[in-house]
């Protein structure tokens, strides 16, 4: 009669070494989703219009992870805000690059946080900006919208670069 084989330690699901088999993957998936649920939190806490990209890419890595959290809710929310809030239309474009023209020295993301910030309280176009000027209201309508405010060095340069325009345009 012959005897049969012991199984394997691999195959043996209450060895040691079958426990850790189980409990490996488990901890490299924990340790992903703490990964991703670090970078969402760093993320969605500063709130930077310019970060969007990386929070897209984050929220693709929890997909591909299959991790779901309320801060990852809460990423998503955000993004969905921006992309409401920041739109490159052709309307836009005219808007961005009055604001290129205005202030020469800013960098994209002075740029695009401008936009947005406009885009928040309902300037949308270069026109809409224009009339916002002429009213002189500007600055109130930001800050009634909970928008920090323009320095006046910045409305000097808006005003210059109206004023630049209308000559083009006349």
């Amino acid at each position: 009669m012959e005897s049969e084989a012991a199984p394997a330690v691999a195959d043996t699901p209450n060895t040691e070494a079958g426990v850790s088999e189980r409990v490996a993957p488990a901890h490299q998936n924990a340790c992903k989703h703490k990964e991703i649920e670090s970078k969402i939190h760093r993320l969605v806490a500063w709130e930077r219009r310019e970060d969007s990209d990386k929070l897209a890419q984050a929220l693709r890595e929890a997909d591909e992870a299959e991790y779901c959290s309320k801060e990852v809710e809460k990423a998503r929310e955000l993004l969905k805000k921006w992309s409401a809030t920041y739109c490159h239309s052709a309307n836009s474009r005219g808007l961005l690059d009055f604001l290129r023209a205005a202030k020469p020295q800013w960098a994209k993301k002075d740029v695009e946080s401008a936009h947005c910030k406009l885009v928040k309280i309902g300037i949308d176009t270069k026109s809409a900006l224009m009339e916002a000027l002429s009213q002189d209201d500007l600055n109130s309508r930001l800050r009634h919208q909970g928008q920090k405010m323009f320095s006046e060095e910045t409305l000097k340069g808006f005003r210059r670069e109206q004023a630049q325009s209308s000559r083009f345009e006349t």
